[in-house]
């Protein structure tokens, strides 16, 4: 959800509904969440040890995955139902 996180609130308000325009514009960003991704996937799966995590499966990374996209559709659904006030 920390990734999805991330893309969501690069856009802040009800006239902003695509969060993905000029994702991949700032180096800073990018970064950051390509860092934060694979330390998280690092710290899953290779230090169970340090962190006290098993590691997953394939299955269980894409469902992580789809479970974090729902910030996403979250966000969309509040941004519609928001009635702009003038």
């Amino acid at each position: 959800m920390q990734i999805f996180n991330f893309i969501n609130s690069r856009r802040v308000g009800v006239a902003e509904l695509n969060v993905f325009k000029d994702l991949l514009h700032n180096f800073h960003f990018t970064f950051i969440v390509s860092l934060t991704a694979a330390l998280q996937i690092i710290f899953t799966n290779y230090c169970g040890l340090i962190f006290k995590t098993n590691s997953l499966s394939k299955n269980e990374f894409g469902a992580c995955i789809l479970a974090g996209s729902t910030v996403l559709l979250v966000a969309a659904l509040i941004k519609f139902m928001t009635i702009p006030v003038f």
